[in-house]
């Protein structure tokens, strides 16, 4: 009966279907949930009718399903999990704020403490772990002594007893007084310890506890403040946690009101961890470990990292092949961006067009020992040809190194970074710790390494640092742009076999390029490095190197500019290879080559002096050099100041711009005098000039959002309106307003605007009009610009019309992209 088997095969198969969706509970389609303040996990979860808490919405998901949480919420949870093809995001009104993710807890309930009525006690839970605290948005300081400043280790200072007669001066100096707290000390040039302080003889000696970073190095005459006593709870902005009795005092900052401040006490490790899954457009704050860690392959996609404890974002073992992309990572006291996945995996990883402000810049506070208050490091990753990928992102701001690659085959490619190592010295804005990785078209400006608080020592705040602590190959250094840093544009010790091409390194302040060999002993007596360098600046820029930070100079320290040095020594006779066609740069062609024992060389005196490995044929530029770069993914013509007669290095003149290849930049030299407030360095995107791609993407604006037309933040303005007013497009901003005068000398409406310096695709000007119903452009108008003070990417620009004093007259700007 073949006809009853063909009829029942279709019949059977469709009952299968519908058991397995019932097994399945009926989930056919990804499901989505919402999450707002004022919601309740009672509830269904839907947009309408949303949940309280995203732990509860997480715990309610499953692959393929998307949690939405409302813009302008607060949610103060912690360990959240987002699992496998689960997506994390945002929903709701565009201009309010993204929805927070925070690792506080609200402080409220606020009375004067009898004790002393300057400060205000709050009963918290007893045994929470608060570590951070902010007041009105803003960190609070944890009671210290001294209020700001230093003090300073006197000689018997040693790895755990730190001795100081000044502490003598303190006005209750008793034995045991500082028994309980802590001292934060910059033991040494390149690191702080946070170490107990376990009792004091009242005479100036301080027993420690825990244990030390590196045992037999403790600098003298270095920094160190105490902190985290109640005792020393006197001054605005400072607060103490008594945890035992669950006590919160705090001295409330000029200008808050105890009855109104919003306190916010950050005791949360970790915010969210993430495997498989995707984080979109969520902020996370106040915890005090890692506000993100990756678990597996993610993505994490235009979120804000901010005021964390110790990181930003963590990558770890199997979270190789993730993106990182567009976020913005701020104001974090350690780490930006940690990543240690595992060297056999696939890798894969790509961290890129993201922003990092103020990473480890507040001093002590970064963790105790060596890598710390970094932008990214990258401790462990793929080594086959497949590793991190570190590019263009936007690094303002670390306390020490912008980037530290340690694993070898890394890319960091098309990255700013600007302001590295300004609590610490003896590192660089890039640190590689590896072999071959790969360092390419980077700009560095003004690493200059802090010597304040360190004991007496050498400026050694480079831009780009290969170390020389293994003998490490094979890497490749070009295109990359360094200025203005505190020690070597590029500091080249015990490395051999390195491209080193068509880099500039100017005004750097003890030399542009330095060539070593390590210390004593290392690189098991090879005595060839073979680099082979070519095609590079060298040299010193306009201006003198200086600086307006206080030092501690060691008395050998070389402080002096020069285009090259390199170490000689007396056991061996070192070739560091081929150097061809380099430009050196000085303003008095002199101090151009200085070795290690200090001698200084003319180009031929090098040449004699180093005939295996000295250029043959260098060229020699001699004026004031100032550098223009171009910080962008796009060729621009970079416009020159007009008060000055530029030349090129081929002594070429040049006129009014000059064209500049994406994230390179081009020395000039002043044929005539220059006028003393021009910078020495010009950055592109300072100036304005940007073509809308990379306006909006340096604005952290991708996909839909980041179309002309999009608006994102639902202002009323499009992107390329915005664009054209150099307002913010993630931003409620207010429509650019005119002004209207008349004025009398010239007869003339006077509308006056402000736009962008410099724009592409996009136009603009202003219309008139009689009546409010025609209206044309103001054809033979005169117009003025002017700079506006504090920002060099705007200009102030007058429109005059010529017009009777009592006639009606109506002005608008209109804006479009090209082609609209």
């Amino acid at each position: 009966m073949p006809g009853t088997i063909m009829r029942a095969r279709p019949t059977n198969a469709v009952l299968l279907a519908v058991a397995l969706a019932m097994r399945l509970g009926g989930r056919l389609e990804a499901a989505q949930y919402y999450v707002a303040n004022g919601g309740d996990d009672g509830q269904a979860g839907s947009e309408s009718a949303p949940f309280a808490t995203v732990a509860y919405a997480l715990s309610q998901a499953s692959s393929g399903d998307t949690v939405f949480l409302q813009r302008g919420s607060v949610f103060r949870e912690g360990g959240l999990a987002l699992n496998s093809g689960e997506t994390l995001t945002a929903y709701g009104d565009p201009s309010n704020a993204l929805p927070v993710l925070a690792g506080s807890l609200l402080a409220t309930n606020f009375s004067a403490w009898v004790t002393d009525p300057r400060i205000y006690r709050s009963d918290l839970p007893p045994g929470t772990a608060i570590e951070q605290l902010y007041v009105d948005g803003l960190p609070a300081t944890l009671a210290r002594y001294p209020d700001s400043g230093w003090l300073r280790t006197d000689t018997g200072t040693g790895d755990d007893l730190v001795v100081d007669t000044a502490l003598t001066n303190h006005p209750d100096a008793a034995p045991g007084r500082w028994a309980g707290a802590q001292l934060r000390w910059r033991k040494w040039s390149w690191w702080y310890e946070t170490r107990p302080i376990t009792n004091d003889n009242g005479q100036g000696t301080l027993m420690l506890g825990g244990s030390t970073s590196l045992g037999g190095l403790a600098g003298i005459d270095s920094g160190y403040y105490i902190d985290n006593t109640l005792l020393e709870l006197d001054a605005p902005g400072e607060w103490f946690w008594d945890g035992d009795a669950g006590v919160l005092y705090l001295y409330p900052p000029a200008g808050s009101t105890p009855t109104s401040m919003v306190v916010e006490a950050a005791w949360q490790p970790v915010g969210l961890s993430v495997a498989g899954a995707t984080l979109d457009r969520v902020c996370l704050r106040h915890y005090t470990d890692d506000a993100v860690r990756v678990n597996s392959a993610s993505t994490v996609r235009g979120c804000v990292l901010e005021h964390g404890g110790d990181t930003g974002l963590s990558g770890t073992w199997n979270a190789g092949g993730s993106t990182v992309a567009y976020c913005l990572i701020r104001d974090i006291l350690n780490v930006g961006i940690t990543w240690n996945e595992n060297p056999a995996g696939a890798g894969g990883t790509v961290i890129e067009h993201n922003r990092f402000e103020r990473i480890g810049v507040v001093p002590g506070l970064g963790g105790s020992g060596p890598w710390h208050a970094v932008g990214v490091i990258i401790s462990n990753a793929n080594e086959d040809g497949n590793g991190v990928r570190l590019r263009r992102n936007r690094i303002l701001g670390t306390g020490y190194a912008g980037i530290i690659l340690g694993a070898d085959r890394q890319v960091a490619e098309r990255n700013v970074l600007i302001g590295c190592m300004a609590t610490l010295n003896d590192g660089a804005a890039i640190y590689a710790n590896a072999h071959t990785n790969t360092i390419r078209e980077n700009i560095i400006l003004n690493a200059v390494g802090d010597l304040d608080s360190s004991h007496p020592w050498t400026p050694l705040g480079h831009g780009i640092w290969p170390e020389f602590l293994s003998n490490f190959r094979g890497s490749e250094l070009v295109g990359n742009t360094v200025f203005g840093c505190g020690g070597h544009g590029l500091f080249l010790p015990n490395n051999f076999d390195c491209l080193v091409w068509s880099n500039t390194f100017l005004a750097n302040r003890v030399a542009g390029l330095q060539l070593g060999y390590g210390e004593p002993g290392r690189s098991d007596g090879q005595t060839n490095q073979n680099h082979d360098i070519r095609w590079n600046i060298v040299g010193m820029g306009a201006y003198p190197w200086r600086t307006a930070d206080d030092e501690n100079l060691e008395s050998w320290a070389r402080t002096n500019a020069h285009a090259l040095g390199f170490y000689v020594y007396g056991d061996r006779d070192l070739d560091y290879g081929t150097l061809t066609d380099t430009t050196f740069i000085s303003t008095n062609g002199q101090d151009l080559v200085y070795d290690s024992d200090r001698a200084e060389y003319t180009i031929g005196e090098w040449q004699a002096a180093e005939p295996a490995w000295a250029d043959p044929a260098p060229a020699l530029r001699q004026g004031a050099a100032f550098l223009f770069v171009n910080d962008t993914d796009a060729t621009i013509q970079f416009p020159l100041p007009a008060d000055v007669a530029w030349e090129d290095l081929d002594e070429g003149a040049v006129s009014n711009a000059v064209p500049i290849a994406p994230f390179r930049s081009v020395v000039l030299l002043a044929a005539s005098e220059a006028p003393t407030n021009l910078p020495g360095c010009f950055l592109a995107t300072d100036y304005g000039i940007a073509d809308y791609t990379n306006w909006i993407s340096l604005n952290l604006v991708f996909g839909t959002n980041a179309v002309p037309d999009a608006d994102p933040d639902q202002d009323g303005l499009p992107n390329f309106a915005e664009y054209f007013c150099n307002l913010d497009p993630a931003t409620w901003d207010e429509a650019p307003g005119l002004t209207c005068r008349y004025d009398v000398p010239t007869a003339s409406f006077v509308t006056g605007y402000q736009r962008r310096r410099y724009v592409d695709g996009v136009t603009g000007g202003l219309e008139g009009s009689t009546n409010l119903a025609a209206w044309s452009a103001l054809g033979g108008a005169t117009e003025t610009a002017a700079d506006i003070e504090g920002d060099l990417a705007v200009q102030a620009l007058d429109v005059f019309v010529a017009a009777a004093s009592n006639q009606q007259f109506y002005t608008r700007l209109s804006i479009s992209a090209t082609g609209e």
